[in-house]
């Protein structure tokens, strides 16, 4: 554990001095503003406010299908419909197998006696 540490400790301190030397010895450049006319500033502005191109403007959405309430209330009123019928065949079904004892007789079991 110990040497993994290590091991971390090195890769990472020959890592940041490495940040050190990527500039490769040359200065930081001063920032140097841009002369813009007016209309230039306008444009730049309204490109960075407005991020859709004109390519996405002239693309024409499908239209918004509707929700199928329709559909879903058939549906609603088809389970209602039916859910009676099935919990009478349920306890119908139920009933039978009781009465027929479908696992078979049950047997006491057997104990064992001193002798």
């Amino acid at each position: 554990m110990r040497r993994h540490l290590a091991i971390l400790v090195f890769a990472l301190s020959v890592l940041s001095g490495a940040t050190a030397f990527a500039a490769g010895g040359r200065k930081v450049q001063e920032f140097q503003e841009v002369e813009m006319t007016d209309e230039e500033r306008e444009q730049a502005q309204n490109r960075g406010r407005h991020r859709v191109s004109r390519w996405q403007e002239e693309k024409q959405l499908p239209p918004e299908t509707p929700f199928p309430w329709m559909f879903v209330g058939l549906c609603a009123a088809v389970l209602a419909l039916a859910a009676p019928f099935a919990w009478g065949a349920y306890k119908r079904t139920s009933d039978e197998l009781k009465e027929a004892s479908a696992f078979g007789p049950q047997t006491p079991r057997r104990t064992r006696t001193r002798d």
